[in-house]
């Protein structure tokens, strides 16, 4: 396995997190658990520890000079580098390569590949643990790929624990945007849905301090909001409007406890054509 080929995957995990940034805290200790553990029999072996080694790089091969793993270093830190016996790749651990693009990008993570003796594939990285910095902001998370190397769900928080997601991705190649995703960032948990355009067609939340919820449901190019549906949490009030392709409201229904039930229904012109309960000129 050549160091080129050491250096793209190394890349490849910075480049799949710039959108899906990842790493799990919780598989990164059970590594470091399971390496203690590993180590307790070479404690044995050598009771006053291993001698000092230094070098730039390591590789381990088989019997039959096979490369099966590698341990080395890039600008931003080391690597570890697994590969089957027909030298393919099968997963990495530790920092990603600098990338061009970004001079401030760095990325820390596992990513775990096809294409070898474990799994079926053309060799991609088909899910990425990671932890990642790009102009100031840190965030962690886990990506799943599919076997196009297209994302398909991605999940990941900000550093802070703050703006956390799900994200859902569908099939078509053509499509970098998620179809549907839930969240919850500093104005409450929501969720929304996208057409095939990256459009979000259909929303959903409620308030962070509780307050209210409400549901919208977008026209193409989401210009207008078609449908709205909302509700103040203590149920004094609850509003549903309908609007036409003109963005002129048709249908008002609600109720609240100030002003009681009210349904109106307007014309094409917002000219008003019915009201429930009858008041003023529109009364028949």
């Amino acid at each position: 396995m050549s160091e080129g080929t050491n250096e793209t995957m190394l890349r490849r995990i910075e480049h799949l997190e710039r959108s899906n940034r990842a790493m799990k805290f919780i598989a990164l200790g059970a590594i470091v658990a399971s390496v203690a553990l590993n180590a307790i029999p070479a404690l044995a072996l050598f009771p006053h520890g291993p001698k000092a080694v230094d070098a730039q790089s390591y590789n381990l091969v088989t019997a039959k000079g096979v490369l099966v793993a590698t341990l080395g270093q890039t600008a931003n830190g080391g690597y570890l580098a697994f590969f089957d016996a027909k030298g393919k790749p099968e997963m990495l651990v530790g920092a990603g390569a600098p990338v061009s693009s970004d001079a401030t990008a760095k990325s820390l993570g596992v990513a775990v590949y096809d294409g070898n003796a474990l799994f079926p594939g053309a060799g991609d990285a088909r899910q990425v643990w990671a932890m990642s910095t790009a102009k100031g902001v840190t965030t962690i998370g886990n990506s799943i790929y599919d076997g196009n190397a297209k994302v398909r769900l991605s999940s990941v928080t900000a550093s802070d624990g703050s703006n956390a997601g799900s994200f859902f991705y569908d099939a078509n190649p053509l499509n970098a945007n998620p179809r549907a995703g839930i969240g919850l960032g500093s104005n409450g948990p929501g969720a929304f849905y996208e057409d095939s355009t990256g459009v979000a067609r259909l929303l959903e939340g409620v308030l962070a301090d509780d307050s209210g919820v409400a549901i919208s449901m977008m026209n193409t190019g989401a210009t207008i909001s078609l449908l709205d549906v909302s509700a103040l949490g203590d149920g004094s009030a609850t509003t549903l409007q309908i609007k036409d392709h003109n963005n002129h409201a048709r249908m008002i229904g609600g109720f609240s406890l100030a002003s009681g039930e009210i349904i109106q229904l307007n014309d094409v012109n917002q000219a008003e054509t019915f009201r429930a309960p009858c008041t003023g000129n529109a009364c028949p």
